[in-house]
């Protein structure tokens, strides 16, 4: 199963409209409940990586994450998230968490 949730639509965030935070919320739970991988897609900001990693998301999507991308860049960026890129992502949601409360 891949539970899948919109964590943005247009101008609006999760972290500001409360419908899109209750179907997150909810399609991380029901992934949750029958052991499936739940996927947030369409992250685009540090506050929705923080939210979807708060609700317990297992892989998230979106191009706060990566841009879209041939695949003979694959091997690049990856080897750049793995060194620099996702410590600054951390350091994003780490500011970003007390807004989300």
């Amino acid at each position: 199963m891949r539970g899948t949730s919109p964590t943005s639509r247009g101008n609006r965030s999760i972290a500001v409209s409360a419908r899109d935070r209750t179907i997150s919320a909810l399609a991380a739970k029901v992934a949750g409940e029958l052991s499936g991988t739940s996927v947030a897609e369409g992250v685009e900001t540090a506050e929705q990586v923080a939210w979807a990693r708060r609700l317990g998301y297992h892989a998230l999507q979106g191009f706060r994450i990566a841009r879209p991308m041939p695949v003979s860049a694959f091997a690049d960026w990856r080897r750049r998230w793995a060194e620099a890129e996702r410590r600054q992502l951390l350091l994003e949601i780490h500011d970003a968490a007390p807004r989300l409360r």
